[in-house]
């Protein structure tokens, strides 16, 4: 990740109390007033105006919040009515950013390497091609694994995965390799799983301490407010898409 966000994040990873006075993430204070000179007000506006808008009564958007962040500072937000900044929402792929940032951590402590091979304990066989996967490649999505990310079709992974299957990081893991490692691009919503499972691997300092705290890296905690975290019965973190975001803060 880039630099600046990853110090951002290292910065917002501990358990100080968020001050009411100080500008998000670092406290709870927004400011969309004093609007940077780079964002035309007009423009920004329209823009949420059109976000809310349903220009479509059969077809309704539905949209419920919406934040807007510029330079790290949050310069507009609206909510539809019943809905607020402390409101938990499904994070769906916005999560996969969550899981990027405990990842970066867990590297730059040295608790995981993205040359890592033989990931997980059914894939280390060594005539299991699977094993050849690096961690680099799940997180870029070059895993090569199959999975078929498909929404209008009912047995496709993607819907089995999230409503059918009980271990969705043991599901996607399961699909054998479509494509050498490395050598394609697919989007695939089970590598975000398969990362959270390594992750929670026996020998990495990832542990559960409450429901919206799922992490502590090597040397400090990973204290976030603003997430809740849908877990799988063999009590691996499920990030693929039911995160549950709130604007609130960045300390826990």
């Amino acid at each position: 990740m880039p630099s600046a966000i990853f110090t951002k994040v290292k910065t917002l990873a501990s358990s100080a109390p968020a001050s009411p006075l100080e500008l998000w993430p670092e406290g709870e204070r927004v400011d969309t007033e004093a609007l940077p000179p780079a964002i035309d007000r007009a423009k920004l506006q329209a823009a949420i105006e059109a976000a809310f808008a349903e220009p479509h009564p059969d077809h309704p958007r539905r949209t419920r919040a919406l934040v807007v962040v510029h330079d790290g500072r949050i310069v507009a937000e609206r909510y539809a009515p019943g809905f607020g900044a402390s409101t938990p929402l499904l994070g769906w792929s916005m999560s996969k950013m969550a899981v990027n940032a405990l990842t970066g951590l867990l590297v730059q402590d040295g608790c995981l390497h993205l040359a890592d091979k033989a990931l997980l304990p059914e894939w280390t066989h060594l005539e299991d091609p699977r094993a050849a996967i690096t961690f680099d490649q799940l997180l870029r999505m070059t895993s090569g694994l199959a999975f078929k990310e498909d929404y209008a079709d009912h047995a496709s992974d993607i819907i089995q995965m999230l409503y059918v299957e009980g271990d969705q990081a043991g599901f996607a893991a399961a699909k054998p390799l479509a494509h050498p490692p490395g050598s394609y691009w697919h989007y695939s919503g089970g590598t975000s799983n398969i990362i959270a499972r390594v992750m929670r691997a026996p020998a990495l300092p990832i542990h559960e301490t409450t429901s919206a705290s799922p992490a502590r890296g090597c040397s400090r905690p990973w204290a976030c407010r603003v997430q809740c975290w849908s877990r799988t019965r063999p009590a691996h973190l499920w990030v693929r898409h039911f995160s549950m975001p709130r604007r609130a803060t960045g300390r826990g």
